[in-house]
């Protein structure tokens, strides 16, 4: 296997002395201040023979904190690997992920060469085998350069590079390798500059799509020393950019002096602690009103519960410019802070108030909350059905299903990680085929707290739901009609899974207009 990682003259050997050492087989390591190589010839060092027990260990909390925030579904994903330890990381603990929990993903693994560096090219080799180590697909970009590139520019070009391959291959997500020491950097260098809130966000985990490409960054959840811990234990290849011992940049004194000091003389765990800072800076104006705030189905209405504005009146401003653009298919930059204001104060005096948005959307306060809903809107009343397994997409919305055998299955642990849009059912109970519609006066059901039956308005009213949304909750019926999930409140318990479950049916719904905020 022939290996060019991150080469300089100060290594001490050439480049055709390093090639000949190669070939003997032997793992060869060459190291100085600046960079190093590694390779691997002997199939004992390779990392299909890494120390599983440690690998798991890492995918795990890679699992969590994926799961927590909601950073991946089925399809493909796009690794912006750039030959770093972090993203080679990244790259060999997606494809370990994808194996432990079975995931119905396709990687695709994409190097933008900047042509910046004299050595960049040896990072492209590095990416390169990265790709052939998880046997995914490899697509290298090369960036022109203007004549005085900035790191602005190089920023900027990466990540419309990365895009435009995402829509080419048919990707839906972007995955970066950012870290917490990255977050906890960027926290300081915007402190130090003068920043507000937004300023204190840091990097987001989650960005908002473009052209239906998410961007994610899975890797917040590690510091870099885990991750190049991980690749050394995993004898995985790395090249080291030598720009990032240069000192005069303000980034790297931050990392190689700053934060060193505040680990040692001032506090442990100060990079967490940076870290814990932006996502709560994150959350505080959105999800901080989370706990019951719901966006619905066809793009056509929108709850914001009373409690949750009365709690936190600092978040309604982006929480509703929020829900609006989604409810108008587009970011909105109209000068909403008048109305947003007359529908705090109407929450705050328990007054009703009706005010427009846009031309098409309202909002209105109601005892239970904040409503936005599209004027005139009325849900399809037609039902749909689709065979198990398989997939149907209605109203904007994908609902996917899948089956596979109850072995091995624990329940609890899918409670504990799921989101409210996935539910698994007993599939022999469930039958062959879904049929989906919204909800209809008379339905019933049995869900788990309630004696028997009930019909499933009178859940939502005691459920405290508002009733002009009522009409636009889906409802998934068994192949024997039988409701199987109000989605996404509850399932019906005689489809729940139980001792005699032989086969799991899960149906997971997808939406790019269902959020938590």
């Amino acid at each position: 296997m022939r290996l060019l990682c991150n080469l300089r003259s100060s290594c001490g050997c050439s480049r055709g002395d390093i090639q000949r050492n190669l070939q003997k087989g032997d793992k060869e390591f060459y190291s100085n201040r600046r960079m190093y190589i590694r390779s691997f010839h002997n199939s004992s060092n390779h990392p299909r023979f890494c120390m599983r027990q440690d690998v798991e260990t890492v995918v795990k909390k890679f699992h969590r904190f994926v799961e927590t925030h909601r950073l991946i579904r089925d399809g493909n994903i796009l690794l912006a690997v750039s030959g770093g330890s972090d993203s080679v990381a990244m790259a060999h603990i997606f494809a370990e992920y994808k194996k432990l929990y079975r995931k119905r993903i396709t990687l695709f693994v994409c190097h933008i060469h900047h042509h910046i560096r004299p050595d960049a090219d040896y990072d492209s080799e590095v990416a390169k085998e990265t790709a052939k180590l998880i046997r995914a697909p490899f697509v290298i970009r090369h960036l022109k350069n203007p004549k005085r590139p900035t790191e602005a520019w190089a920023r900027n070009a990466r990540y419309n590079a990365l895009f435009e391959t995402a829509l080419r291959l048919g990707c839906s997500t972007v995955a970066t390798a950012h870290t917490a020491d990255d977050q906890a950097e960027t926290v300081i260098i915007r402190i130090l500059r003068g920043t507000g809130l937004d300023g204190l966000s840091g990097i987001l985990v989650k960005s908002a799509p473009v052209e239906g490409t998410t961007l994610v960054r899975p890797l917040l959840c590690f510091r870099k020393s885990e991750l190049s811990e991980y690749t050394t234990k995993n004898n995985l290849p790395v090249a080291v950019d030598s720009t990032n011992f240069d000192l005069t940049i303000l980034r790297n004194k931050i990392r190689h002096r700053l934060i060193p000091l505040l680990e040692t003389e001032y506090r442990r765990g100060s990079v967490e602690a940076l870290s814990r800072l932006a996502l709560a800076a994150q959350t505080s104006q959105t999800e901080e009103v989370e706990p019951k705030c719901r966006f619905f189905f066809g793009h056509t209405e929108c709850l914001i519960p009373k409690e949750s504005l009365q709690e936190h009146p600092y978040g309604v401003y982006k929480a509703i410019r929020k829900a609006l653009s989604i409810l108008c298919g587009k970011q909105i930059s109209l000068p909403l802070q008048d109305a947003v204001l007359r529908i705090l104060n109407g929450i705050l005096e328990d007054a009703h108030i009706s005010t427009s948005l846009t031309k098409d959307v309202i909002a209105e306060t109601l005892p239970e909350g904040v409503v936005l809903y599209r004027n005139k809107e009325e849900p399809p009343d037609e039902p749909h059905t689709f065979s198990v397994p398989g997939k149907i997409c209605l109203w904007g919305i994908e609902f996917v299903s899948e089956t596979f055998p109850s072995n091995g299955f624990e329940l609890k642990e899918h409670k504990q990680h799921k989101s409210p849009f996935i539910e698994v059912f007993d599939a022999d109970k469930a039958g062959r085929r879904i049929t989906i519609r919204y909800l209809k006066e008379g339905d019933r059901f049995e869900p788990f707290g309630i004696d028997g039956e009930t019909k499933v308005f009178r859940f939502l009213i005691k459920s405290g739901f508002p009733r002009r949304l009522r009409k636009f909750v889906p409802i998934l019926l068994s192949s024997d009609d039988k409701p199987l999930w109000v989605v996404p409140f509850r399932i019906d318990r005689r489809f729940a899974i139980g001792p005699d479950t032989k086969n799991i049916l899960r149906v997971e719904v997808r939406c790019s207009d269902v959020w938590y905020i």
